[in-house]
């Protein structure tokens, strides 16, 4: 559904998984269906999350390449 929703609109989706406990899996394919990119903080390095919240932001606001 994330592939065929951001293929007609030219959206992309950037996930973040937060925890230890996050489905890593699921969050990679989420991201990969989307054309995005996906981050993970663990439970121990959460003061990381301001910073890869940042970082999706700015790649959100690249341009997108496609058949070059």
């Amino acid at each position: 559904m994330i592939k065929e929703k951001c293929a007609s609109s030219g959206d992309k989706v950037f996930t973040l998984g937060v925890g230890n406990d996050c489905d890593k899996k699921l969050i990679k394919q989420c991201a990969q269906a989307g054309r995005g990119a996906h981050y993970f903080v663990s439970d121990s390095n959460l003061t990381e999350l301001r910073s890869k919240v940042i970082d999706a932001l700015s790649k959100s606001n690249e341009p997108q390449l496609e058949d070059c």
